[in-house]
């Protein structure tokens, strides 16, 4: 109970100095603060260094890469679209307990993290994103466009989560490789969905993340899967 009084209480500081650093609005940081709790109940401390990770390093690359986001933050959309898996999850583990979907919980983050990384950092690329489907060249910004320098940013975010995760015995070796993947797989997906359906007005930003996400938890969840004969 004190642990989990103390794991609060931190999630509450980390949430308020997202506020006054500016990464993140007021609802931002209570959508946030919200969907962090059954995290950080389900996994303590790993799952609070996971979340914490993940807006350090999405806000780092949004200040640095996107003008309009000193002036913005994140709002409880982006917090929506991007940790609701990963909470949703986190709250399954709560209730039924064990430790069988920490795997797809870090790869819900990772596919996170590896999106914004993508996309932030790409947009920096000296050379023109290409769309995925066909490789067209498009301009910069454009739903569907990839870079080489986005796609590795987005790899080394997802590798950073799947080697934390590894580092804190959140899960095992095997199971962390699979998280890399997820995070891989996210934002590959992300630029899928942005160019077939996002480009269209089908879906928007936040559908598109949502879906990457749930996509990233998938990829995570076949290290669950048996590997060898009974």
């Amino acid at each position: 109970m004190t642990e989990a009084l103390v794991l609060l209480g931190c999630l509450t500081l980390f949430a308020a100095a997202g506020i006054r650093l500016g990464s993140m609005d007021r609802a931002g940081a209570i959508a946030g603060w919200v969907l962090g709790i059954p995290i950080v109940l389900a996994w303590s401390w790993p799952g609070f260094s996971l979340l914490a990770g993940f807006v350090v390093a999405g806000s780092a690359a949004s200040r640095c890469f996107q003008p309009g986001f000193r002036r913005n933050g994140r709002s409880s959309r982006h917090a929506i679209a991007n940790i609701m898996v990963a909470s949703l999850l986190s709250g399954v583990a709560c209730f039924f307990g064990g430790d069988l979907l920490a795997a797809p919980f870090a790869g819900a983050l990772a596919a996170a993290l590896a999106d914004t990384l993508s996309s932030e950092v790409g947009i920096c690329s000296s050379s023109p994103p290409r769309l995925i489907l066909s490789g067209r060249v498009v301009p910069p910004g454009t739903d569907g466009g990839v870079t080489i320098l986005g796609t590795a940013a987005g790899l080394a975010g997802a590798c950073a989560i799947g080697i934390a995760g590894v580092g804190m015995n959140l899960f095992e070796y095997r199971a962390g490789l699979f998280v890399v993947l997820a995070g891989l797989t996210g934002t590959l997906v992300d630029s899928f969905i942005g160019a077939l359906l996002e480009r269209e007005g089908c879906l928007n930003n936040e559908h598109v993340n949502f879906l990457a996400t749930l996509a990233g938890a998938a990829v995570a969840g076949v290290s669950l899967l048996p590997t060898g004969a009974p």
